[in-house]
Formats: structure tokens, sequence, C-alpha cells
């Protein structure tokens, strides 16, 4: 008799493609490009996006929409901060499935 057990896994991961900061308008403001990609098997239905820039944490746009296994996320605009060229900031994601599910991850990025 052959007996075989299957166990199913499901996880809710993103993976950060890239991160991009760079001081523009004479390091007045700072210019950010994200891109994620869901690497799990689960949507997600909340994403939100935060970079800490010299001690303070500037949460970036927030996504209400589905992001499905294998698709992206592209976050990008401009914030009131002042990045130096070539320090290490953070970024951190911080996102929800549809079945209540949190998943978070951050990275050192070099500001260009």
């Amino acid at each position: 008799m052959n007996t075989s057990n299957i166990i199913l896994s499901s996880n809710a991961e993103y993976t950060i493609n890239t991160a991009t900061i760079s001081g523009i308008q004479s390091g007045t403001l700072t210019w950010y490009d994200i891109v994620l990609q869901n690497t799990g098997n689960k949507p997600f239905i909340q994403t939100t996006i935060s970079a800490d820039i010299n001690g303070v944490t500037y949460n970036l746009s927030q996504n209400t929409t589905n992001i499905g296994p294998s698709k992206t996320l592209e976050q990008k605009g401009i914030l009131n901060a002042a990045v130096v060229y070539g320090n290490s900031y953070t970024v951190r994601v911080y996102a929800t499935t549809s079945d209540g599910s949190t998943f978070v991850t951050s990275r050192q990025i070099n500001a260009g």
C-alpha cells in the first residue's frame, strides 16, 4: 500500500526588485522609485512602503490594489526630505493578504 502525504504550503512574500532614493533640487527634496514583486502565492490587498531618512519615517503612498502572485507594484514620488549622496537609508514594506496574513521586509539602500 502506497501512502503519501501532500502538504500544500502557501506564503506571502514580496521581493524588493529595485529601490532608488536620490536627492533633487539642491538636496532639499528626495525622489524615490521602489519596485516590489509578489514572489509568494497569496495576493496582497494592502501594501505600505516607508523610508527612514535622517531619523524620520516617511510613509510613502499606500496601495490597496490587489497584487497577485508574480505581479509587480511600483511606487514613486517626491518627499520633502534631504538625503546625502552615498549615505545609507532604510526602505520598509508592510503588506497584508486577503486572508489576513502579513509580510514585513526592509532593505538598506544608498542614495544616488
